[in-house]
């Protein structure tokens, strides 16, 4: 995270530059905002975003910068996406698939991130979302099973929030 560099880089130039390259995709369709989020670089996701990254952008898999801080585990990255951009835009965001069918909501419950879990559900996210046949609460079920998580935390806070919503 040479967020240095990346600052440098990003006032170098005049802003129509700016806005036209800061999204820009490699050949796996991956974009600077994704590969730092899924690195955990906060403070260069904070100075793209700032810049103009677009949040909703994924990869040639479907894979978001939201997923991937959210698989990684990265808080602070993840508190940062969701709180840059309005309700809207982040509900959208976060209630969009990979090409497996997964969500950021998905893969916060398959790898066990209680707190990434409920920043997620504060958004209402899609609870119904499937991949690989399972739902949230399902990975979370796993997860909390598979880490001897007897009180099932993962699962409950789903489930709770089904709840809320009548699910």
């Amino acid at each position: 995270g040479k967020v240095a560099v990346v600052s440098e880089l990003l006032h170098s130039y005049d802003c129509e530059t700016i806005q036209a390259a800061i999204n820009i995709k490699n050949n796996c369709g991956g974009t600077a905002l994704i590969y730092a989020a899924k690195n955990g670089h906060v403070k260069v996701v904070r100075e793209l975003i700032a810049q103009g990254a677009n949040v909703m952008a994924q990869n040639s898999d479907g894979w978001t910068a939201l997923m991937y801080a959210a698989q990684n585990g990265h808080v602070e990255v993840v508190s940062e996406l969701l709180h840059r951009y309005d309700f809207f835009t982040i509900q959208a965001a976060i209630n969009l698939k990979d090409s497996s069918g997964g969500t950021a909501l998905i893969y916060a419950a398959k790898n066990g991130h209680l707190e990434i879990l409920k920043m997620l559900l504060r958004y209402l996210p899609d609870l119904d979302a499937e991949m690989d046949g399972k739902k949230a609460y399902q990975w979370a079920a796993e997860w909390d099973t598979a880490n001897g998580d007897e009180d099932h935390t993962l699962t409950t806070a789903i489930m709770l929030a089904r709840g809320e919503r009548g699910l």
